[in-house]
């Protein structure tokens, strides 16, 4: 029973203790009558001279003192940046909003009147200065010795008096309707009445008819005209993105007719005997390119080379578009004032945005320099699964790029030759000093375009026209399907062997592939 009665004692004071706590809290009134602040118990006010409020808690003192001649919002935002201008005379540090970058903080009372307040640091104490209207009386604000937080919860206390709130009577609501009425602009009121009276009286028009004359209401207007601010003030944010978006929109269009319907085949007239034509078609879902070749004799051959550089340039390249991208609808969004978000939340996106698109280009230049340091190598299998032929970048130049062919017993038998920066693409095949054959890139508008769309599903895939010794004559046509499927045949079989042109098909067709996307090889 003992212990019963003392749990209930105790469960009796825990219960008290917020009230008695609570009873000892003061309410202070300002002279005036123009708010009141409900300070804890531990604060202890005193008269001083000038000064509205006055209170002390140990070191830390808290003042409230009337400005004359202030009344309204500007008046406080004008006295608040003196203050921090005075601050910042005096090197002391003055505390901002890490997210926003901002110095003054802006609330309201319940009563709609505002509070504006900063704080600072100096001399070994930390300050907060405020100001805030209360029944059309400005006041300021003087804390010492508290930190900002203990501050802020301080400023939160004080208690502006309620406005009166009267209840309209017939001759206060017509007032009121006057002042409403007042407060439209001359563009957004109402027909006046002659304008009325004249489509009242308006002989041509019947019953059932709306008046032809009748311009557009001006809510209608205003929403038009906030629309065209919107789209100007998106500037060129959002015509990058709505030429994104037909560009993406094209892509699918054109996947889905390809996906459904094909592109035929390329179709070539060879003779039984002949090793011609040489067909080839790549194999997907490695991260290294493999490719197979085959003649009209039935000689096959894998061909295959890493291309880590390339993975690298690609996805660095591919992410930091996208990131760009992303930031550039966020800005979109956000000045088009079709999304509110908080400035902390856009800030962060924005950040993230640009970091990753840094990272990206990070990438990019790793893969750029994996390129230029580790050479590219082209690797040729028998159907047996031995090593046939090898060819290896050699020489590399601003202009020029050549490689080696060799054999499995490492004599090196031609060479292949690539020119660099030019708007079609060129490639020339050489046994010692002889030109065995010239392949040139056959149409200068699909090559133009492709650098711009790229290869779009197939529809603008490369064709090389093939000039060869004995003034032979050939070409390399790519089917136009989503798939990279080739066949290249020539005039004179005997003026260059089969395997020369097979390897010079690879190479071609691995170095300078048709991209998906706009790239400039």
């Amino acid at each position: 029973m003992v212990s019963k009665r003392l749990l209930k004692l105790f469960l009796c004071a825990c219960l008290l203790l917020p009230c008695s706590s609570a009873a000892d809290a003061a309410l202070f009134s300002a002279p005036d009558k123009a708010f009141t602040i409900d300070l804890p118990s531990d604060w202890k006010t005193s008269s001083k001279k000038g000064a509205v409020l006055y209170a002390k808690n140990g070191k830390a003192t808290f003042q409230i003192d009337a400005l004359k001649k202030c009344s309204d919002l500007a008046c406080l935002e004008s006295a608040i940046k003196k203050d921090i201008s005075s601050t910042k005379s005096k090197k002391f540090k003055i505390l901002v909003n890490t997210y926003t970058g901002e110095t003054i903080k802006r609330t309201e009372f319940s009563t709609s009147d505002p509070l504006l307040s900063f704080n600072f640091t100096g001399g070994g104490s930390d300050f907060t200065y405020g100001y805030f209207l209360a029944d059309s009386k400005a006041y300021k604000v003087e804390i010492k010795g508290l930190p900002y937080v203990e501050a802020d919860l301080i400023l939160s206390f004080i208690s502006p008096a309620p406005k009166p709130v009267e209840f309209a009577g017939a001759d206060t609501a017509a007032e009121m309707t006057d002042l409403q009425m007042g407060d439209i602009s001359i563009d957004e009121q109402p027909l006046v009445e002659e304008e009325v009276s004249a489509i009242l009286n308006d002989e041509d028009s019947s019953l059932g008819e709306a008046p032809k004359n009748i311009k557009e209401t001006p809510k209608l207007q205003a929403k038009e005209a906030k629309v065209k601010i919107n789209l100007k003030s998106a500037g060129w944010a959002g015509g990058l993105l709505v030429a994104v978006m037909v560009y993406v929109l094209l892509l699918v269009c054109l996947f889905a007719l390809r996906l459904f319907f094909p592109a035929k085949p390329v179709r070539a007239h060879s003779n039984p005997r002949s090793v011609y034509p040489v067909r080839g078609k790549r194999f997907y879902g490695s991260p290294d390119l493999f490719f197979r070749f085959y003649d009209n004799q039935g000689n096959n051959f894998i061909t295959t080379s890493p291309r880590w550089g390339g993975i690298f340039t690609g996805l660095g390249l591919a992410s930091a578009l996208f990131f760009f991208l992303l930031k550039v609808l966020f800005i979109f969004l956000i000045t088009g004032n079709y999304v509110k978000l908080h400035p902390v939340l856009i800030n962060t996106a924005l950040s993230l945005c640009s970091l990753f698109s840094v990272f990206g280009l990070l990438i990019f230049c790793a893969g750029v320099l994996t390129t230029f340091l580790f050479a590219s190598k082209f690797y040729f299998y028998s159907d047996r699964g031995s090593l046939a032929f090898r060819c290896v970048r050699q020489g590399f130049s601003v202009f020029k790029e050549e490689y080696a062919v060799a054999n499995a017993k490492n004599a090196i038998i031609f060479r292949i030759s690539r020119d660099r920066f030019r708007l079609t693409r060129r490639w020339t095949v050489y046994s010692g000093e002889e030109i065995i054959a010239l392949i040139r890139e056959a149409s200068l508008i699909k090559a133009l375009l492709r650098k711009c769309c790229g290869h779009l599903c197939g529809f603008l895939r490369t064709e090389y026209v093939i000039k060869g010794r004995v003034e032979s004559s050939g070409g390399v046509k790519y089917e136009k399907n989503i798939f990279t499927k080739l066949t290249c045949e020539i005039d004179k079989p005997e003026a260059i062997d089969s395997k020369i042109l097979i390897i010079a098909c690879a190479v071609i067709s691995m170095r300078d592939r048709d991209k998906w996307y706009p790239w400039v090889n």
